[in-house]
């Protein structure tokens, strides 16, 4: 929209166009609208349309009405310089009358005005494309229409944060354009990275993203004129540009790996750079203007440079407050006015003063030092200004007034150390004076709540051409030419003050770009590093432990073993191995044992093929996180011949027990003693040999090689001899073992089932002779169903029986009081015991064992 008032002394009664474009549609300024101009559209104003006023004086309002033009398609995020130019000379309009337009005017230069709309919203609309801009305006990201499928907006922003620090300390922080004069001096707080957030549930990239992120010229020629001892206009100094930039690259964050991945990107480069060109001389009289020549030496860089504009910062850099005991008045010289202490570095200042009651700004004819004390004796003012503990940066400020008390002496009225004033402030490189722009920093410095002027890095206010000061107002566009960089101020809630400054940097930068298709947007923050891996990966390959020269002849089952180092990771995930035998087609490696890892700059891999003779050519493809494969092309390879047939004959093993061969379901009725025999025609692997033994319906269990012996006979037999303790019941046993070309023999499990009859031993009563009571104690060969002590005198007279006792397999106990049946003590004397155990098993039907023993009774 736009208001459009008519101030002169007649009523519109004509239709007038209002014609709107994005920047300026008529820059030579002879009211036609150019060619080339970027047209929005217009909108007519009709006779009947416009609001009628009653001018009182001259120069009022006669008439107004506010335009609005849709667009069709919404502005980019972005700053956006839009201009309205009211009645332009038509096609059909006289052009060699003197009047412009339909109107004849006394004055027709204020038909034309723009204004600077900033968009940050970032709404991915369905059937709309959207350029995102992070908030430093270094990154952008273009969505093309109907990149992302979805039927409704999806919200997209753009965070900056801190760039996560990882074991690629290759990877280095990469110039970044900022805001800061002498940022040189300042320690960095590491790479700067962006994360980008599309908050949608369901959201799929379908179309490729185009990602572009800018870099510092300014700090990339600072790093050649050291690195190289070149500056810009030296012979050399391009190539040498070329050199240091093509080493900056996008990077993503691998969140599953902790870890930076190079996308593939690329530098804009200049298409109508001369490299023919011998290097400008400037004349003599610009040499004081370095601004100029830097200009100059740019205009055939090897790069495609871009004008870029810092956002704005409306608050100090320090954090370092203003306290009243540093500042020291003289009661009776002091002036009553507004302070500005305004820092021209992290340590010098100059002290600005506006007397109270007047406009006029003065500047103290001496500067100050932070850390030490500012004197200045004819106003009698003293300032103490600490070092903070962040640095002063150019355009930091700090504020105090003075003010006459009660007693008419000076007083220190108060003091402040950010802006007053609460609004916005926006700039951008001037589309309509390109050949104007300036790089350095920039302060709009507020002389009231309105008015602003704009000061360079020495602190010199600007000035037209003609020597007027340049001077901005709140809330309204200013053009600045003389840099070509336009500014808008907008007024918040609170007005600005006196001192209240703002900064900005304008400086020429470098782009980077990224295409990133739909298969690989599989990540959400992206950075730029500046990269010092320039290598490839490292590879060493070794046969069976040692080093074999190519070509070589190697056995049909060897185990090679190979190893990737790169200091910025090794990416696996694009590893691949291949071979070809006697000239055949490649066919992928697929059993590869690699192991994990947490940094992936050294991967060691073992590969143990079965080979028969040929010629075989070996292919790795191998790269590192910076994109840098290995070899000289897309892969690497290597040779090897193979003259004999592999061994894949597996170990015969043949299982005896008891010194017979061991059938399938035998039955035993004694423990058994196992006897293995494991063969193979070249050698048997003894180390691993493993013995499997378990019962019926349950998983068979490792045996520990400290319950069997193994016996090497020769290299090409083995004995294992395994006698285990076991109770009745159905079994099964296995043995697996290697040769030393690791064929496995995996055997077929065998069962047994054991049926040992019922044995006591190791019976005795503890103690004997008896004083109060024993315990018979005895071991069962197997365990028996039942198991009963029975007592007798020496003339063979039954006297006790201790029934269901212990009845386990091993070792058991039972408890006796030593009293008869009826539970009297028994006296002194000899006495018998039997011990009975009963057993049904497939031999009997009800079979039992007895053993006799005798003992003694003395109190």
């Amino acid at each position: 929209s736009a208001d459009i008032e008519n101030i002169g002394g007649q009523p519109v009664t004509v239709p007038v166009e209002v014609w709107f474009s994005e920047d300026d549609l008529d820059k030579n300024s002879d009211f036609e609208i150019d060619p080339d101009a970027n047209i929005f559209g217009f909108v007519t104003i009709n006779p009947e349309q416009w609001n009628n006023h009653q001018p009182k004086t001259k120069g009022d309002i006669r008439q107004s009405y506010t335009v609005q033009l849709m667009l069709d398609q919404p502005l980019s995020t972005g700053s956006h310089k839009i201009y309205a130019l009211v009645d332009p000379e038509g096609a059909d309009d006289d052009h060699f009358d003197s009047v412009y337009g339909k109107l004849d005017e006394p004055r027709s230069f204020d038909n034309v005005g723009y204004s600077i709309f900033i968009v940050n919203e970032y709404q991915l609309k369905p059937n709309e494309s959207l350029l995102a801009l992070s908030l430093d305006h270094i990154l952008d990201i273009n969505f093309p229409v109907n990149s992302i499928v979805s039927q409704q907006s999806i919200p997209i922003s753009i965070k900056n944060l801190k760039a996560k620090s990882t074991f690629q300390t290759e990877l280095l922080e990469a110039p970044l354009p900022r805001i800061a004069t002498l940022r040189a001096l300042r320690k960095s707080d590491g790479p700067i990275a962006y994360k980008l957030q599309i908050n949608a549930q369901e959201a799929k990239l379908v179309k490729p993203i185009e990602l572009k992120l800018r870099f510092d010229i300014d700090q990339m020629e600072q790093n050649i004129q050291k690195k190289y001892t070149l500056v810009p206009g030296m012979e050399g100094f391009q190539k040498a540009l070329k050199r240091e930039v093509q080493w900056l690259s996008f990077y993503k964050w691998r969140s599953d790996l902790k870890l930076w991945e190079r996308l593939n990107s690329g530098i804009d480069y200049n298409p109508n750079y001369d490299p023919s060109q011998k290097p400008l001389n400037l004349p003599q009289e610009n040499e004081q203007d370095p601004k100029n020549k830097e200009v100059s030496l740019r205009q055939n860089s090897i790069l495609a440079l871009e004008q870029f504009v810092t956002p704005t910062q409306l608050e100090n850099t320090s954090t370092g407050p203003l306290r009243r005991h540093q500042i020291r008045i003289d009661s009776h010289m002091t002036p009553a006015a507004e302070w500005v202490i305004f820092f021209l570095n992290s340590f010098q200042y100059e002290v600005i003063l506006k007397p109270k009651g007047t406009d006029n700004i003065e500047k103290l004819g001496k500067t100050g030092r932070v850390g030490n004390t500012f004197q200045d004796e004819v106003i009698g003012l003293q300032l103490t200004i600490p070092e903070p503990e962040i640095p002063f940066e150019y355009g930091d400020a700090l504020v105090f007034s003075t003010k006459l008390g009660t007693n008419n002496e000076i007083l220190v009225d108060h003091t402040r150390s950010q802006n007053l004033g609460t609004g916005t402030a926006y700039a951008l490189a001037s589309k309509d004076y390109p050949e104007k722009f300036r790089t350095g920093d920039w302060i709009l410095f507020f002389h009231d709540d309105n008015v602003y002027e704009i000061r360079d890095s020495f602190n010199n206010p600007l000035r037209y051409s003609f020597g007027m000061l340049v001077t901005g107002i709140t809330n309204q566009p200013l053009s600045l030419k003389e840099i070509g960089v336009d500014v808008l101020v907008m007024a918040g809630e609170q007005p600005f003050g006196f001192g209240d400054t703002i900064k900005f940097s304008t400086t020429e930068v470098g782009v980077v770009r990224a295409m990133v298709q739909p298969e690989d947007f599989t990540f959400d923050t992206v950075t730029m590093l500046y990269s010092q891996d320039w290598f490839p990966p490292k590879f060493q390959i070794w046969v069976d432990g040692e080093v074999v020269t190519p070509k070589s002849t190697i056995p049909p089952r060897p185990e090679i073993s190979m190893l990737l180092e790169d200091s910025s990771g090794i990416n696996m995930e694009k590893f691949r191995m291949s071979f070809s035998r006697d000239g055949a087609e490649f066919q992928p490696v697929k059993n590869l044992e690699i192991p994990k890892t947490d940094t992936f700059r050294t991967v060691p891999i073992r590969y143990k093929p079965v080979l028969f003779p040929g010629y075989y050519i070996f292919r790795i493809t191998a790269e590192d996180y910076n994109g840098y494969r290995l070899g000289d092309g897309p892969f690497y390879e290597f040779v090897y011949q193979v003259e004999k047939n592999p061994d894949l004959q597996v170990p015969e093993i043949v299982v005896l027990i008891n010194k017979e061969p061991l059938v399938d379901q035998v039955e035993l009725n004694i423990q058994p003693k196992f006897e293995i025999h494991i063969k193979d025609d070249y050698q048997v692997a003894d180390e691993t040999i493993e013995l499997f033994l378990g019962r019926s319906h349950k998983p068979l269990e490792s045996i520990s090689s400290d319950n069997y012996q193994i016996y090497p006979v020769e290299k090409t037999r083995t004995i294992l001899r395994f006698a285990p303790d076991l109770s009745n019941g159905i079994y099964h046993i296995r043995v697996q073992a290697n040769d030393t070309s690791e064929n496995i023999s995996d055997m077929k499990a065998l069962s047994f089932e054991l049926n040992e009859m019922i044995k006591i031993t190791d019976y005795v009563n503890v103690p004997n002779p008896i004083l109060d009571n024993t315990v018979f104690t005895y071991n069962l060969a197997q365990a028996a169903d039942q198991v009963t002590i029975k007592i007798y005198t020496i003339s063979g007279r039954l006297i006790q029986t201790l029934e269901n006792v212990s009845s386990q397999r091993g070792y058991n106990e039972a408890f006796w009081d030593v009293r008869d049946i009826l539970g009297h003590p028994l006296a002194n004397g000899t006495y018998f015991y039997k011990i009975t155990a009963h057993s049904a098993t497939k031999a009997s039907a009800n079979s039992h064992v007895s053993q006799i023993g005798k003992l003694a009774i003395l109190r």
